[in-house]
């Protein structure tokens, strides 16, 4: 959406661009772009455990991923190889 709008460079796109576009940009300016972005995840605070993702399943710490449904349907089980810091 940044690119779209012209707000970042496709090449300069990055996590740190988002950071640096939100940190330059009011509350009520990134709440705006977020909310036109279908990906964004909206968490609801509650007050007990567990927390439960968007198929009402528990999550499981160091386990549990979020996923664009679009491109990996709910419920896929997923494999990931990664090395631990530390």
């Amino acid at each position: 959406m940044l690119i779209d709008r012209g707000e970042v460079k496709k090449e300069d796109m990055s996590m740190q661009a988002i950071r640096e576009w939100g940190e330059k940009h009011s509350e009520a300016e990134v709440r705006e772009l977020l909310e036109q972005n279908p990906s964004f995840v909206f968490f609801k605070p509650q007050s007990f455990a567990p927390v439960k993702g968007a198929s009402a399943v528990p999550l499981i710490g160091r386990a549990s991923v979020a996923s664009d449904r679009s491109i990996i349907p709910p419920g896929t089980t997923l494999l990931a190889e990664s090395t631990v810091a530390g």
